[in-house]
């Protein structure tokens, strides 16, 4: 196994749910992107429990991807375009900076 520290970014998606897998498999086999988690994930918007007692939580997918900074603008391109996040109601992504991270790599057995 080959461990070494690389400077990363995270890529977080809010998505609807059941979508993230789709999405984490076009990752693998068009990008090679292997580092990636998928949530299920729930809760109440704030402005909705402001206006109403009665709550309904809201499911979603989570998928948090560790991806090179240098590959990070490109992979949040392509995320964004495969998953129709400009549509409404469809999701919102962030990108966020990752202080270190290890990579591990798995030698051939």
């Amino acid at each position: 196994m080959n461990v070494y520290l690389q400077s990363c970014r995270s890529i977080t998606c809010i998505l609807p749910v059941g979508s993230a897998r789709a999405v984490l498999e076009l990752l693998n086999t068009k990008k090679g992107i292997t580092t990636a988690f998928i949530y299920h994930v729930r809760g109440v918007g704030m402005n909705h429990a402001k206006r109403s007692k009665l709550t309904e939580q809201l499911e979603r997918d989570e998928l948090v991807v560790l991806v090179p900074k240098a590959k990070a603008e490109e992979i949040f391109d392509y995320l964004y375009e495969v998953t129709g996040i400009d549509q409404p109601h469809h999701g919102l992504m962030y990108l966020e900076k990752v202080t270190k991270a290890t990579e591990m790599l798995l030698s051939e057995v």
